[in-house]
Formats: C-alpha cells, structure tokens, sequence
C-alpha cells in the first residue's frame, strides 16, 4: 500500500539516507530527500504531502524554512524532529509546524514517527475536504434566488464542514432571533432567543464571534455562535468537550460571512426584481390616471395607485388652497377613526414641509421607535440633505431603517420641528400616524404615505413614491393646464359672442326709441299737434335709450375675465345687495331675504354684488305679491329661489338672452348679466323650480367638490 509523499530536509545525508528506508519499510511512506534547507522551497511543488524538517531549528535555516513555507503553503503539514526535545524549542516551533517529535534512532521511533506523519497528513487531508466542503457550500449560497433557499444551503455546508451534532440558523424580526433552518433538529423544538438574552443574542449584538458553553443548546458540549451579517445568528452545536478546533472555528465564521452576503444579495435581487414590477405596475397604472378629467379625480386615482402598489396603511393626497394658503385633504385611502390624514399649513409637518421644501420628507412621531429607526444610511440616499442631521442610532440601526424626522405641530425645544444633531424631532402627528413620507406635487399639494407603525415604509416605497408623485405632477399640471385653455378659450368666445349681441342690441334695440324720439320731435313741429306732448314722449324715448346704454355698457363690462379674487362670504354680500335691490325696483313691489348659508366663494366682490342685485330685482319686478328670496348653500356652490310664480315658458337659453323681458318696464339684460358674471368668474349656472314653485337660480363654483 503507498502511503504519504514527504519532503524530508536534514543536514545529515546518512540519517536522510536510512530514514528513507525505515519509513517506506514500516508505512510505505515516499521520502524526497533534501540537504539543504535553502532549496527546499523550490521542491514544495512536486506533489508532497508533508514537510518533514531534522534541521536544528535553533539556528536560523530552520527558522526562516519553516516560516517560508507557511508564506507559500499555509496548510502544508510540518513535522519537526529533533535530537533531544526542548519545551522552549517545542514552543518556537508548534507556533508554525504541525507536531513536534524526538528524532528516531531505533526501529520503534520510526514507527512512531510514521504514524505522526500518517496523522498529520489525514488530519491535513480531512481539511482540504472541509475547505472543498465550505467552498461548495459557498457555490450553493451563491446559487440561491430566496432568503430559504439560502438559510437551507448554509444549515447543508454547516453540516458538510464542520463535525457537528446540530446547527440552527437564526433569523432576526423586531429583536427577536427565530430559528428558519436547522440540521439535526426540528425547528418546533428550537426557542427564539431575544437579541438582548444569551451567548446567540450577544453574537447578534457585537456581530462577533461566540465560543461558549450553553446548557440549554450544548448539555455538557459545545458550541459556537457566528454573526450572518445584519440577518442574524448561525449556531454550531457539539456535543462534548473541546470538540471544535480553531480551524472549526474559522470555518464557521467564514460560512456565516458567505451567508450573510448571499442574504444581502437575495435583498438586492429582491428589491430590483420588485422595484422593476412596481415600476411597470406604475406605468401601466400611470396610463389609466393619466386621462382623468379632473383634478379630484386624478388625486383619487393617485391614492388607489399608491394603495395597491406600495401598500401603506393610508395615503392621501393634500391640495394647496393658495388664498387661505392651506393644505386640505383632497382624496385618501385607508382612513380609519384610529388613523387619518389632517389638513396642515405649509411648513408643518411632513405635508407642510415637503409642500414648501419642494422635496420629499421622512419623518417619525413614535419617541419609543426612535431607538430602532435612528438615522439610517439606507433612507439618506433616498431623502438627500437631510442624511447630515441624523447621522444617529447604533450601527445595526443604520443598516435597517431610514432617515426618520417629525410630523405635526411644531416645536419650538427642538428649532420649530426642524432636525437637529440632537437627532429626530419628535412632536404630535395626526390621528395614529406613527411614521410618514411625503412627496411633494409642485405648486398643487402633496402626496403622502402614513403608517401606524416603524419599519412599514422602505427604501422601495421611496423610490416608487417620487416616480408616483412626478407622473400625479404631471397629471395635475396637465389638468390645470387644460382648465385654463378652456377658460381661455371660453372667455374669446363669449367676448366675441359679446361684441356681436353688442352690435346687434344697438342696431337694433336701441335704434326704436330713437327713432320713436326722432319722429315726435318732427311731429311736435307740425302745426295740429301739442309740441309738448310730442316732446315729453320723446324725453321718454330718449330716457329709455339711455336706459338700454346703461345696461348695455353694464352687460359688456360684467363679461370682462375675472382675474382677482378673494374668498367672499356670500350671506354678507347678498344683504350687502337686497336694500340696493328693493330701492331700484320700480313696480314698488315688496319682499323678505332669507339667508341660510355661510359658504364662502372664490369671486370678485363687486361683480358677485352685482350679480346678486340682479336676481333679487328679477324676483321683486316679476311677481306682484310679497316674495320671499332665499340664498341656500349647495354641494359645489349657492342658489338662489323665491316663492314666486315662477319662470315664464321659455327656454334657460332665451331666458338668459340680452333683451328678453316679460316686463314692461323691464330692458331684458338683467338675467343676461348675471350669465355674463357667472361666466366671467368660469362658473355655471342652471335654472329650475324651487320647492315653492318659484324661480331657483343655482351656481357651480366648485366644479370639484
């Protein structure tokens, strides 16, 4: 039977000579004979097993031979002899070699080295195996697509490498180490470990490595407990005494390392695999809101898409209402009596800051969550400048949570809510919001994301968030674009409509009571007639005419865009108008206002003043009796009814036509004003009944409410 290849090194060639003999005699071991240790080096390479070193290691050749090799082969084993053994020999030299041995000069001391050589060379053996063993169990980690797949994989190479009874991989969630994998053990039978508790949890704790005694894992054995990255704790479990080598050790160690960066890569995979499907789920869904034809109906579909693809407990989009320049809420998803969005002025909380930073903003309200979101380096490349005042939180914090900042009310103790190097302002946040990220829609509002709890909106949601907020931007620049156009639009159209009804009522309405002026003033020259009477009815054409140019310029300058306007509470402007409208109404007709509302509108107070005046007169000069007005508050605007006989049979076009009138003393322009102020303000109105059976003039002036 052949046994070991040796290179044997000794300065006596008469002992390399017999030792040659006696060593393929007794264990078939193949000697390589070399005198001087200068050329040893050179002869590693030709397929030896072990170095067997005679040389006196007390001089300096056996020193620096023993040392070069360990440079160039560092698991070679080495055997060193010498004449009379010397513990402070055997000292210097275990540091390096393998065994320590008397040099052999009868037949029995070269059996005995033999099987020092034999066990050596096994022992090396069984590493290079172990090594083998690690580093296929390191192919399959890096084979492995899921987090199981890689904690089966590293519990197999576990069992692989190193000689052990029972290994359990432990996975860390909120503090708590659970066994995912085991080998030799069922999982059932395995206690989570808290991170604060045990050798496993002080492994997880200093990210160190572990070699102790646990009774509860190891009953009279032992074991040793290596960090897997940030993911958590791998355990290898002996049973009996000073069974783990260093090497053991080592081994371990590195496995648990590979683990953990096949774990890190499985996350990035993950994370791009999902961030991918997100993005794709987002254009597709983009593609849908993108034709929403109003501004309340694309924040609706912004919350429905930031619900289902990121999934938050709530989402609301906040609307800049720039005269009381505040942030109300719009459309939300997931409110509940425990957890809602509120409305916030510009620069309060995380809607108000981000509305006026122009950027997006982290922020946390939970004092107790502070210790466990901290400062993280994840969320500092998400959030940008705000990563430099939050550098907080211990290392494994940093490497699992975000950047976390305040939501709510400010605090003057920590700079108005602003982060400080004291770390995260904690203040009051709305109703159950514990966390919140929120993106800011331009000059529209804000789209937020709140949780009632830490660790619930990543770095995915981040990212996703900001495309969702650009393309909603964008959605809602587009609408408003499109609004003004139409306004735009309208607005020539009616100026133009304006211009040619202007010329057709001077052509014509006004041209009658000229001309009835015109032929009695020719009359009142003639001798037959009273030339008084013919000139008092021409005063009176004439009286008309002027009438008719002051509606007329009236009418032209009520169309005029509405380009200042103010919130106007319309119960004040309306009683502000009745006494102005009862004084000009010549029919003596008389009158109540009743007043219901205190809605407030967007208008130019003149123009809604005189809007009001008009319908009040309409009401007073078409109905004979006492009338009661009425000013009501509606859904998206205001109406106005009377308890009179109602309109007369034409059509809501004809009624609203300059010049018509079922009054004799009426002009006919002063329905057609109260069109042309609506309209200018680029709002509708619509005529119908009132539950009395009068007349019910009622305006939308917020068509997205």
């Amino acid at each position: 039977m052949s046994g070991p290849r040796v290179l044997h090194v000794d300065d006596d060639r008469e002992f390399l000579s017999r030792a040659r003999d006696r060593l393929a005699a007794v264990a078939g071991i193949e000697t390589v004979p070399e005198p001087e240790p200068s050329a040893a080096t050179d002869r590693l390479d030709d397929g030896v097993d072990l170095l067997l070193c005679g040389q006196r290691v007390t001089d300096g050749d056996g020193r620096d031979l023993i040392g070069a090799v360990r440079e160039t082969h560092p698991r070679l084993p080495i055997v060193v002899y010498a004449a009379e053994r010397s513990p402070a020999v055997a000292a210097d030299v275990l540091g390096s070699a393998t065994d320590y041995t008397h040099k052999p000069r009868e037949e029995a001391g070269f059996a005995a080295l033999a099987a020092r050589i034999g066990r050596a060379v096994d022992a090396a053996t069984d590493d290079r195996d172990r090594l083998t063993a690690l580093n296929e169990g390191g192919l399959a980690l890096s084979a492995a697509g899921t987090p199981a797949a890689v904690h089966e994989a590293t519990v197999e190479a576990a069992r692989a490498t190193v000689s052990c009874d029972r290994c359990v991989l432990y996975h860390e969630r909120a503090d708590v180490l659970e066994p995912v994998a085991t080998d030799g053990t069922r999982l059932s039978e395995i206690d989570p470990r808290s991170v604060d508790e045990g050798a496993v949890g002080r492994c997880y704790r200093t990210e160190t490595a572990v070699h102790a005694d646990d009774a509860s894992l190891t009953p009279g054995g032992e074991f040793v407990a290596v960090p897997v990255g940030q993911w958590g704790v791998l355990a290898v479990v002996v049973d009996g005494p000073d069974a783990l080598s260093a090497f053991d050790r080592d081994l371990v160690t590195t496995l648990g390392a590979q683990a953990g960066a096949a774990l890190d890569r499985v996350a990035r995979e993950q994370t791009a695999r999902t961030y991918r499907r997100g993005l794709v789920a987002l254009h597709d869904a983009t593609r849908e809101f993108m034709d929403a034809g109003s501004v309340a109906a694309a924040a609706t579909d912004a919350v429905e898409v930031a619900a289902d693809l990121l999934d938050p407990p709530l989402c609301a989009v906040h609307r800049h209402d720039p005269e009381a320049d505040r942030l109300n809420v719009l459309a939300q998803r997931g409110a509940t009596e425990s957890l809602a969005a509120a409305p916030r002025a510009p620069g309060e909380g995380a809607v108000g800051r981000a509305f006026e930073r122009a950027e997006p903003v982290w922020v946390t309200a939970d004092a107790d969550s502070l210790d466990r979101v901290g400062g993280g380096r994840a969320a500092d490349d998400e959030y940008g400048d705000e990563r430099d005042d939050r550098e907080h939180g211990d290392e494994r914090d940093d490497r699992e949570h975000g950047d976390e900042h305040d939501d709510g009310e400010h605090n003057d103790e920590h700079n108005n809510g602003a982060a400080s190097d004291d770390g995260p302002t904690v203040v009051e946040t709305p109703a159950g919001v514990v966390t919140a990220v929120a993106y800011p829609l331009g000059e529209h509002g804000v789209l937020t994301l709140y949780a009632d709890e830490v660790d619930v909106l990543d770095d995915r949601d981040g990212t996703l968030g900001r495309v969702l907020a650009a393309n909603t931007e964008a959605v809602l620049d587009r609408l408003v674009g499109e609004r003004a156009l139409r306004r735009r639009e309208a607005q020539l159209e009616r100026q133009n409509e304006r211009l040619e009804r202007f010329a057709s009522l001077v052509s014509h309405d006004l041209r009658s009571p000229l001309e009835v002026a015109r032929g009695n003033v020719e009359l009142a020259t003639l001798a037959d007639q009273d030339p008084a009477e013919r000139l008092d009815k021409a005063l009176t054409a004439l009286d008309r005419a002027d009438e008719l140019i002051d509606d007329m310029l009236t009418f032209a300058r009520q169309g005029k865009h509405v380009t200042e306007v103010s919130p106007v509470g319309v119960e004040r402007v309306a009683r502000a108008a009745w006494p102005a409208a009862r004084t000009e109404t010549d029919t003596g007709a008389s009158g109540e206002l009743v007043c219901d509302t205190d809605c407030r509108v967007r208008a130019d107070e003149s123009r809604l003043r005189q809007l009001l005046e008009n319908l009040f007169r309409n009401a007073l000069e078409h109905n004979d009796e006492t009338v009661s007005v009425g000013v009501h508050e509606t859904a998206d605007g205001f109406a106005v009814t009377d308890d009179g006989t109602g309109l007369p049979s034409l059509s809501p076009q004809e009624l609203f036509d300059p010049g018509t009138t079922t009054s004799e003393a009426g002009t006919g322009f002063g329905l057609s004003i109260v069109r042309e102020i609506a309209d200018a303000h680029g709002w509708t109105v619509s005529v119908g009944e009132s539950e009395t059976g009068g007349a019910r003039f009622e305006f939308v002036t917020d068509p997205t409410a």
